[in-house]
């Protein structure tokens, strides 16, 4: 057998066996797992790659968590030594293929997962009442509210889900775009879900599920 016949059936054998298999994507739908741990950037979450899994996460003792309980710190414990993840520098996670996008000072859950993703999100606010005659000039109230978000997978923005916006977000398909600028304005507002789903199933978004490539490099 000549060399060159050798070398072209070692390189068969490797590729048979796995070596410089590509990384396989699939189709995000109904039963599609994500893989639990935390997420530094979108980038991570695109290629459903945690940059820390579930047990290389610690509580501030150094003993491992077990489960990502967001209302406490994360630490890692690379080469030995025990280093707080900065809260702003997480994307997200993710527990029991559920994930969680930070926002603010908490993590929201995905309520719909595509190249657009929405989450809500809780927050205070506070107003004034005004008391004129009883010698105060207002007095302030504090109210919860919950703020709808869409979050643009590519472009990696985070906006307010309105009609706009959602406008803003679909271009790329002119079908869609036309059919909902089409609407008058209190049609868009009720349609918004609608067409969020629409866009979705139209122009589905594939994540990874094997190969991770991650160069893990904690903030400190």
């Amino acid at each position: 057998m000549s060399i060159r016949l050798t070398s072209l059936c070692f390189f068969l054998i490797l590729l048979n066996s796995g070596y410089g298999q590509q990384d396989t994507l699939a189709k995000y739908g109904p039963g599609f797992r994500f893989k639990d741990g935390i997420y530094l950037d979108a980038g991570n979450f695109r290629d459903n790659c945690p940059v820390y899994a579930m047990d290389e996460v610690y509580n501030d003792k150094g003993t491992k968590r077990g489960e990502l309980d967001p209302k406490e710190d994360f630490y890692v414990m690379p080469e030995d030594s025990l280093i707080k993840l900065p809260f702003d520098s997480i994307w997200g996670i993710c527990e029991n293929g559920q994930v969680f996008v930070q926002h603010n000072t908490a993590f929201d859950r995905l309520i719909v997962v595509g190249k657009l993703c929405h989450i809500i999100h809780r927050e205070e606010v506070i107003d004034y009442n005004s008391n004129i005659g009883m010698g105060v000039s207002s007095v302030p109230v504090r109210r919860e509210v919950q703020v709808e978000y869409l979050i643009d997978l590519d472009s990696e923005e985070k906006v307010t889900f309105t009609p706009e916006n959602l406008l803003h977000h679909m271009q790329d398909d002119h079908v869609l775009y036309r059919s909902f600028a089409g609407l008058s304005k209190k049609d868009r507002r009720k349609s918004l879900y609608e067409f969020l789903h629409r866009y979705n199933n139209d122009n589905p978004i594939y994540f990874l599920i094997s190969g991770c490539h991650i160069k893990k490099v904690p903030q400190e």
